[in-house]
C-alpha cells in the first residue's frame, strides 16, 4: 500500500526537477494489468504498485510515453518517515534529513522495469529490476544502519543455482546452452524484516520448456541463506494478496501439477 503526491510542472524540464513523493503504507493503486503489457522503454503514465509485488513501488515516471529514466524523479519514503530513497534518472541514493548517502553511480545504477519495497522496520529495502520485461530480473537487498546504506549479500546466484536444478530454461544453439537464467524478484518482507520471500521464475518465453513456472524462497536477509522453499500454490495461499500482475498471470497459466511443484 502506497501513497503518492504528484507535483506536475508546466514543461518537461520543470517536471524533471520536481520529485514525486511516495509514502510507504498509506494509499493504494488499482492493479489494472497495464504493467505486464507495457513496452520495455515506456511507463504506464502513473506511479503504482510493482509488477511482481503489490507491496513494492513501481519506479516509473508519471509522464506517459516517455523513457522511464529520462524524467524519473521519485522520493520513496520509509514507513517511519525518517528516510527517503531518491531515484533520479538512472541513479538512486538514500536521504536522511539533509544528508545524502550514495553507493556511487556504478553501484546505484538503475534501469527500468524496477520496483522498490521498504521493510516495515524501515531499516532495510530491496530493489527488483531487469533490463527488459521478459528475462534478466534480479533483486538487491540493502540495510540502513547508523545513517549508512550498505548492500547485503547477493541472493541471486544461490537462488538461481537452486532453481536451475529442476527448472532451468535450456535452449541449445550450435551445441551451446544459451537459455536465460531464472528471474529473481522480491515478494514480501516477513518475520520482523529479518527475512524476505523471494520468487524465482522461468522466463515466460517460448524457448523455455517450463515458461512462466515460479517457486518461492524464504531467505535470510543478513546472509542470503535459503531457509525454506514454496510451491506456487503455497505462495498463493499465504501471500496471494500481494501477487503483482506478473505472478498473478503466471499462476493462472500453470497446470494443477505445476502449481504444487516445489522448486
Amino acid at each position: 500500500m502506497f501513497s503518492v503526491i504528484l507535483f506536475m510542472g508546466l514543461t518537461t524540464l520543470l517536471y524533471a526537477r520536481v520529485p514525486q513523493l511516495i509514502n510507504a503504507g498509506q494509499l493504494s493503486f488499482a492493479n489494472s494489468g497495464a504493467a505486464a503489457a507495457q513496452q520495455e522503454t515506456q511507463c504506464t503514465g502513473q506511479v503504482g504498485t510493482g509488477l511482481w509485488s503489490t507491496e513494492a513501488v513501481d519506479l516509473c515516471t508519471s509522464m506517459k510515453g516517455t523513457a522511464p529514466t529520462d524524467t524519473r524523479n521519485l522520493l520513496i519514503r520509509s514507513p517511519d518517515h525518517k528516510k527517503v530513497i531518491h531515484v533520479v534518472g538512472e541513479e538512486w541514493w538514500l536521504e536522511i534529513g539533509d544528508s545524502k548517502f550514495s553507493l556511487g553511480a556504478k553501484a546505484s545504477y538503475l534501469q527500468y522495469p524496477a520496483e522498490l519495497s521498504w521493510a516495515p522496520s524501515s531499516n532495510a529495502f530491496y530493489i527488483t529490476w531487469g533490463d527488459g520485461n521478459i528475462a534478466g530480473f534480479v533483486t538487491e537487498l540493502y540495510r540502513v544502519e547508523d545513517k549508512i546504506v550498505r548492500r547485503l549479500p547477493d541472493v541471486n546466484p544461490a537462488l538461481q543455482e537452486d532453481f536451475n536444478r529442476n527448472h532451468k530454461c535450456v535452449f541449445y544453439n550450435h551445441g551451446k546452452d544459451v537459455g536465460d537464467d531464472p528471474n529473481v524478484a522480491g515478494l514480501k518482507w516477513v518475520n520482523d524484516s529479518s527475512q524476505l520471500i523471494l520468487v524465482a521464475e522461468v522466463p515466460p518465453e517460448g524457448i523455455c520448456e517450463q515458461a512462466g513456472y515460479f517457486g518461492g524462497y524464504l531467505v535470510s536477509a543478513s546472509d542470503g541463506r535459503i531457509l525454506k522453499r514454496f510451491s506456487p500454490l503455497d505462495l498463493e495461499k499465504a501471500w496471494g494478496t500481494v501477487f503483482g500482475d506478473r505472478l498473478r498471470g503466471d499462476f493462472e497459466g500453470l497446470t494443477s501439477k505445476e502449481k504444487t511443484m516445489v522448486p
